[in-house]
């Protein structure tokens, strides 16, 4: 499906929402995710390589990926399992929706109220 088109339909899903998603009835800035750069490697042998100075399993997987491996890993042990198995993964899935839900839910009790303050540590 392209951008463009999802983004249609988002903007159509948000009409029939009870809250407005983007903030007081304003509409979305799609901008963002206009293409701003094309490369050509058509001429170009063999895969591209991509170069990390700091190859770390979160820098070379992903944040999201390395903690959802060390969740699993978690429940295995929980389990008393020496390695992962998919029983341990679906876990780490479950817990990771029903984590996911419960700060969906804030968000909306705090939009539902008309109100949202936001606190950074200094930093």
């Amino acid at each position: 499906m392209d951008a463009y088109k999802q983004a249609k339909e988002m903007e159509e899903a948000q009409k029939q929402l009870p809250f407005p998603i983007f903030g007081s009835g304003e509409k979305p800035d799609f901008n963002r995710y206009r293409v701003n750069l094309l490369v050509d490697h058509c001429g170009s042998q063999g895969a591209p390589v991509i170069v990390e100075s700091n190859p770390t399993y979160p820098n070379l997987l992903g944040r999201d990926v390395v903690d959802f491996i060390r969740q699993a890993s978690y429940w295995a042990g929980v389990n008393g399992n020496q390695q992962v198995k998919d029983d341990d993964v679906r876990r780490a899935v479950e817990e990771k929706i029903y984590r996911s839900n419960q700060l969906q839910e804030r968000m909306q009790a705090i939009t539902r109220r008309g109100r949202s303050t936001l606190q950074s540590s200094p930093g």
